[in-house]
């Protein structure tokens, strides 16, 4: 338990774990941090083996993804909740599966607003969005996405209202004509 781990970048976090070692796995009881960026939990096993099982769960809750981003990147605000599955025998990483879903939610901060849902898979190395579907101000984009080790693959469609404009580079701080 660390009640104040504090980061020049991500601000202070609170943690705190429970976990024991159980024949050719260490199984997590619980870990958790909570800091004003949101929570992140992790459950599961983990192989100590290389035969042994790997099953862990992720959990988000309340995650600002503007406070992990470079400062100078894309104004957002919004809130990340959701779960992830991800399993393996022993530390084969190419062997990998898992599967999660993200729900995102308007912030209350400055910059783009954007809301919706995700679903995420992951094959080896390879992280798979199966359907982002986001929408801000009325406008929307859909979107299937795989990325490998050294390559992108995707699909986007979406609609863009021209009423939608106008709160849209407002939320980025983008100056509009009148």
């Amino acid at each position: 338990t660390s009640p104040a781990l504090t980061s020049a970048r991500f601000g202070r976090w609170a943690a705190a774990g429970r976990g024991h070692l159980e024949g050719s796995q260490f199984l997590i009881e619980d870990f958790s941090a909570q800091g004003a960026s949101g929570r992140v939990a992790l459950s599961g096993s983990v192989a100590v083996e290389a035969t042994a099982p790997t099953d862990l769960h992720v959990r988000v809750e309340g995650l600002d993804p503007a406070a992990l981003m470079p400062a100078s990147s894309l104004r957002l605000s919004t809130r990340v909740t959701g779960s992830m599955r991800w399993r393996t025998t022993g530390f084969d990483v190419r062997a990998a599966r898992g599967e999660g879903s993200l729900t995102l939610q308007p912030g209350r901060g400055p910059g783009l607003k954007p809301e919706g849902a995700v679903r995420l898979r992951v094959n080896g190395r390879s992280v798979a969005i199966d359907d982002a579907r986001l929408a801000a101000h009325g406008a929307q984009v859909h979107a299937r996405l795989a990325l490998g080790t050294t390559t992108v693959q995707g699909e986007f469609d979406g609609e863009l209202p021209l009423e939608s404009l106008a709160p849209l580079f407002a939320d980025l701080g983008l100056a509009t004509r009148p």
